[in-house]
């Protein structure tokens, strides 16, 4: 299976969620002194490449932990959404039969493009209420998506 990185280095100028405050990296121990390095990190849990758990935003939703490990790894499926201004039914139905065989599903819209600047944070494609839905329609259990939410995914690096 190949695996695919999506992960942004975590530094102290990283963009964040405007209000949020910045990761901090601090030596905490040093080879000179303690012969090793550790480095104490500090961030709020939503800092740069992350997955949420439903107890993000449901009172009563599952923490990550909750989950199993081989919850977040399987097959995955890029769709190419970039230009889009939303993701719509139509784009779904298109790849109809390739959603059916995969266990995750990634959406490319481009946007890493504004990665550190404001407008990354605002009006990026979203999914549309109908293209929502038909993610989450019921189908046989061994071809169901792996996690039951859903998460902004900017993947045009993987694509042509």
């Amino acid at each position: 299976m190949k695996m695919l990185d999506l992960t942004h280095c975590i530094t102290p100028e990283m963009p964040v969620y405007p209000g949020t405050e910045p990761p901090r990296l601090t030596a905490a121990c040093t080879m000179e002194k303690d012969g090793f390095r550790e480095t104490l990190l500090e961030m709020c849990s939503h800092t740069g490449t992350h997955m949420d758990a439903p107890a993000h935003m449901l009172p009563n939703g599952r923490t990550l932990d909750d989950f199993p490990a081989e919850t977040f790894a399987g097959r995955g499926f890029v769709l190419d959404c970039r230009g889009a201004a939303e993701i719509t039914l139509p784009m779904l139905r298109r790849r109809e039969e390739a959603l059916r065989e995969t266990e995750f599903l990634l959406f490319c819209t481009g946007w890493d493009r504004y990665w550190g600047q404001p407008r990354y944070y605002e009006g990026f494609p979203c999914l549309t209420a109908e293209a929502a839905e038909f993610s989450f329609l019921p189908v046989p259990k061994e071809k169901s998506l792996k996690l039951p939410w859903l998460s902004a995914v900017f993947l045009p690096r993987f694509l042509p």
